[in-house]
C-alpha cells in the first residue's frame, strides 16, 4: 500500500505547495510522484478548495431552473431550442453520496445544491459516453499511457475535454430507441456509395488532434512484415464477436459475456491485440472506412497534448511509434518468458513471423576512420590490432531523422548524410524489415527554400553497412579543415547579425526607429530653452538616423558575407553528395533493397496517408476517411506543385525477393487471422450490402431527386462500381448509389 501521506510530503517539499495542492495532483496522477510533479508546473492547482455558497437570497438569485424528471425517459431532454444538446448515454456511474431515483437525471445549476457534485455527475456522464461499451480497463503501466492507470479526477477531466473538442461522440437515438455511435463530424464520408474497388479501408482518427496517430497507423498496415507480424501474433483478441460498430469506433463486443470476467492485461499486450484487431478488419473488411478509436484510446497522454497543441506532424508520429514499438518489444519479451518458465508450453508455428526484434529495430555503430583490418577477428596476437575493431556495444533506433535542404532534397542523401553526421560518423550494422523515417526540413532563407523533396520509391543501403564498407566512414561535408572553417565563419557572422538585430528584446530598427520619432516630434524645443539644448535636440534625429543607417548598411554587409560563405559550403557539399549518388550507383551496391509502403504528410491543415495497396500494388490517397487512388508521380514528389515541404513521415520495407507472389502473400496474412474474427468481419459485410441495398431501393421509389438534380444543370461525377457477385452493377450519381443498366 502506497504511504499516501510521505508522498504528499514528498511533493509538498520538493514544489513548495500546500497539502491540498500536493493531494489534488498526486490524485491526477495516480500518486505518481514524477508525474504529480509535472502536472503542478504546467497547470498548479488552487491553493484552497473552490468555497460553495449557499446563502444567496431567493430574491436576488439568478441561478437556471433545473431539468425535472419525467415520467417519459426522453421528454426531460427535449430541447427543441438547442438542437446540439443531446443527452447522456445511460445511467450516470454510482457515487458514494448517493442519489435518489427521482432526480437521476436532474443536474441542478443552481446554488441551492453541492455544485461541485454537480460538475462530476455532468463530468461522469461525459466519461460514460466517451467510453460507452469499453468494459476493459488495464492495470496503470510504467510510462504514461491515456487515461489508463489514472485518478477517477482525471479520467473525468479528460473526458470532459474530449466532449468539448469534438461533440461527435455523443450517442443518438434512433426510431427504435436503439443508440447508436455517430462518426466524427471532421471526416469528409459518403457511406451511400461503395469503396472504390482495390481501394484500402481508410483509417480514421476519432479527434481532429489525433490525425497523425490515424495515418501512422494507415502507413504501418501498409507494411507487409508489420501487418504480418502482428496478424500472427498471440494472444488474439477475446473481447467479443459484435463487430458491428467497430468501423465506428465501438471495440468489438459480447452481449452474452459478463464484462467484469474480462481479464486486465498489460498495456502493451493490450495495444498489440488491439492493433492486431484493427488490422485484420481492415484485410476483411467490405467497409470504406474505420474509426480507430478502440486503438488510440491507448495513446500515451503525452500524444494527445502534443496533437492537441498542434506540435509538429514529425514530433507526434515519433511519439506514437515510439509507444507502438516499445510496446511490441514488451510484448515479445513477456510471450517469450512465458513459453520458457510455463511447464509443457510450446512455441506456436506462426510464431517466427512476429516473435523477432528486428521488426522494427535498427542497429548501428561508429564508422572508422582507416578499414578495419581482417585481423580483429583474432588471427594475430597483436595488442594494438583491438584498437581498430568496432565498438562491442550497438545503438538501436527505432526511426531515422532526415533532414531536407538545398543539397539534399532525396530519401538516399538524407539517409546518408544524417548517418554521417551522427557524432563523428555511424554505419548500419543490421537493418530492420521495415524503416521508418521522420522528415525535417529547412527553413526558407533570403536566398530561397530548398528545392522540391524527392522521395525514391526504392533505395538500396548496402552502401551505408558496416560491413559493407569494413567500418569506413561515410564522406562527411564538414569533415576537411577549409569546410570546418567556413562553418565557423558562418556561424559567427550570424551571430553578429542576431546581436545587430537585437536578438535580446525589441528589434534594434524598432528602437532606433522610435528614438527617430520621439526628437522630431515630440521633443520639440520650447521657446525658453537655450540656444545649447535646442541645437542638441535638433542633431539629435538626424544623427540617430545616421546611426540607424549605417545599423542597416552592417546588417546588408552581414547578410552578403553569409550568403557567399553559403555559396562556398554548398558548393563543397553538392561534391560530396554527387560523389555519394555515384558510389550508390555501383551494380555492387544494389543488393539490400528497400521497397517504399507509405507516405505522410500535411496539407491545408490536415494529414494525408499516401499507402501502397496490396497485391495489386496501386497507390491511394487517404484523407478525412476517403480514399482516391494516385498515380506513382504524385507519391514520389519532386515536382515544385507537389507538397513536398508537407512530408514528415516515410515507411520502407526490406523489398521482397524476386519471384514472390503478392497475392500468395495477402492469402497468408488472411490465413492468420482468427475463425472468430473472421465470421464477426463477415456478419458485418453482410449487413453492409443490407444497408446499400436498402439505398437502392430507396433511390428506386424517389427517382425525382435525380431528376431535379438533372433539371439544376450540375454535371456530378459518375463512375463505375463493381457489385457483389449475382447483384445488379450500379453508378454512384449524386453522392448516392443507384441501380444503373449497364451495357456490355
Amino acid at each position: 500500500m502506497v504511504d499516501r501521506p510521505s508522498l504528499i510530503q514528498q511533493v509538498s517539499s520538493i514544489t513548495g505547495c500546500n497539502d491540498y495542492q500536493a493531494e489534488t495532483v498526486l490524485e491526477r496522477s495516480n500518486w505518481d510522484v514524477e508525474r504529480a510533479m509535472n502536472a503542478f508546473f504546467d497547470d498548479p492547482p488552487p491553493e484552497r478548495p473552490p468555497f460553495n455558497s449557499n446563502t444567496n437570497s431567493q430574491g436576488s438569485s439568478t441561478a437556471v431552473v433545473p431539468f425535472q424528471a419525467s415520467s417519459d425517459p426522453t421528454s426531460g431532454w427535449d430541447v427543441p431550442n438547442n438542437p446540439a444538446f443531446a443527452p447522456p448515454p445511460g445511467q450516470p456511474p454510482a457515487s458514494n453520496s448517493g442519489w435518489s431515483t427521482d432526480n437521476k437525471d436532474v443536474i441542478d445549476f443552481t446554488n441551492d445544491a453541492d455544485t461541485d457534485e454537480d460538475l462530476r455527475r455532468a463530468m461522469a456522464a461525459s466519461l460514460q459516453d466517451q467510453q460507452s461499451q469499453q468494459t476493459y480497463r488495464p492495470p496503470a503501466p510504467s510510462s504514461t499511457v491515456g487515461d489508463i492507470g489514472m485518478s477517477e479526477d482525471e479520467q473525468l477531466r479528460q473526458a470532459l475535454e474530449a466532449s468539448v473538442q469534438s461533440h461527435h461522440d455523443l450517442l443518438q437515438s434512433a426510431g427504435s430507441g436503439a443508440r447508436t455511435p455517430t462518426l466524427p463530424q471532421h471526416l469528409d464520408t459518403d457511406l451511400q456509395s461503395r469503396r472504390a474497388h482495390g481501394a484500402p479501408v481508410a483509417m480514421a482518427a476519432p479527434f481532429t488532434s489525433l490525425e497523425v496517430v490515424a495515418a501512422l497507423l494507415q502507413a504501418l498496415f501498409a507494411a507487409p512484415p508489420v501487418r504480418i507480424a502482428y496478424l500472427a501474433s498471440r494472444p488474439v483478441d477475446t473481447r467479443g464477436s459484435d463487430f458491428s460498430n467497430y468501423w465506428r469506433g465501438v471495440p468489438p463486443t459480447d452481449p452474452g459475456a459478463d464484462s467484469a470476467a474480462e481479464p486486465t492485461l498489460d498495456t502493451h499486450t493490450e495495444l498489440v491485440r488491439r492493433v492486431q484487431t484493427l488490422f485484420a478488419f481492415a484485410t476483411l473488411s467490405q467497409r470504406p472506412l474505420c474509426v480507430v478509436k478502440d486503438v488510440t484510446s491507448l495513446s500515451p497522454s503525452e500524444v494527445i497534448a502534443r496533437g492537441a497543441d498542434r506540435s509538429p506532424a514529425d514530433k507526434v508520429a515519433a511519439l506514437f511509434y515510439e509507444f507502438v514499438v516499445d510496446s511490441f518489444a514488451k510484448h515479445v519479451a513477456a510471450v517469450s518468458e512465458t513459453i520458457l518458465k510455463t511447464a509443457g508450453a510450446e512455441p506456436a508455428e506462426t510464431d517466427a513471423l512476429w516473435m523477432n526484434d528486428a521488426l522494427f529495430l535498427s542497429s548501428g555503430a561508429a564508422a572508422l576512420t582507416n578499414a578495419a583490418s581482417p585481423r580483429i577477428n583474432g588471427t594475430q596476437d597483436d595488442p594494438q590490432v583491438h584498437a581498430t575493431a568496432p565498438p562491442k556495444v550497438e545503438q538501436q533506433r527505432s526511426f531515422i531523422q532526415l533532414r531536407h535542404d538545398s543539397i539534399n532534397s532525396d530519401t538516399y542523401s538524407c539517409l546518408r548524410a544524417a548517418l554521417a553526421s551522427d557524432g563523428e560518423g555511424a554505419l548500419l550494422t543490421r537493418t530492420a524489415s521495415v524503416i521508418s523515417m521522420g522528415v525535417d526540413h529547412a527553413f526558407p532563407t533570403a536566398e530561397g527554400g530548398p528545392p522540391p523533396f524527392t522521395i525514391n520509391d526504392r533505395i538500396y543501403l548496402d552502401s551505408l553497412m558496416w560491413d559493407r564498407r569494413q567500418g569506413v566512414r561515410l564522406d562527411a561535408e564538414l569533415r576537411d579543415e577549409e569546410m570546418r572553417r567556413l562553418d565557423t565563419m558562418r556561424q559567427d557572422l550570424e551571430a553578429r547579425k542576431r546581436k545587430l538585430a537585437g536578438d535580446g528584446g525589441r528589434p534594434m530598427r524598432e528602437v532606433l526607429l522610435g528614438a527617430t520619432r520621439y526628437f522630431e516630434q515630440v521633443a520639440t524645443p520650447a521657446d525658453s530653452t537655450d540656444a545649447i539644448r535646442a541645437a542638441s535636440l535638433a542633431e539629435a534625429g538626424p544623427q540617430i538616423s545616421k546611426i540607424s543607417q549605417a545599423v542597416q548598411a552592417d546588417l546588408t554587409a552581414t547578410d552578403q558575407l553569409i550568403a557567399k560563405i553559403r555559396v562556398q559550403i554548398d558548393a563543397k557539399r553538392a561534391l560530396v553528395a554527387e560523389r555519394a549518388k555515384r558510389e550508390a550507383s555501383n551494380p555492387e551496391w544494389r543488393q539490400l533493397a528497400y521497397d517504399l509502403c507509405a507516405v505522410l504528410y500535411t496539407e491545408g491543415g490536415s494529414c494525408v496517408s499516401l499507402v501502397k495497396q496490396q497485391p495489386s500494388g496501386t497507390w491511394w490517397k487517404i484523407s478525412a476517411g476517403r480514399a482516391v487512388q494516385v498515380q506513382r508521380e504524385d507519391v514520389v514528389m519532386g515536382r515544385a506543385q507537389d507538397p513536398s515541404l508537407g512530408v514528415f513521415w516515410l515507411v520502407y520495407a526490406r523489398a521482397e525477393q524476386e519471384g514472390t507472389d503478392a497475392q500468395e502473400k495477402q492469402d497468408v496474412a488472411e490465413g492468420l487471422i482468427s475463425e472468430t474474427i473472421k465470421a464477426a468481419v463477415a456478419d458485418d459485410n453482410l449487413t453492409y450490402e443490407s444497408e446499400l441495398l436498402s439505398l437502392i431501393r430507396s433511390d428506386a421509389a424517389t427517382p425525382s431527386s435525380i431528376a431535379t438534380d438533372a433539371n439544376d444543370g450540375e454535371e456530378d461525377g459518375r463512375c463505375l462500381v463493381q457489385a457483389p457477385d449475382g447483384e445488379a452493377d450500379m453508378v454512384t450519381a449524386s453522392g448516392r448509389v443507384s441501380p444503373h443498366a449497364v451495357s456490355t
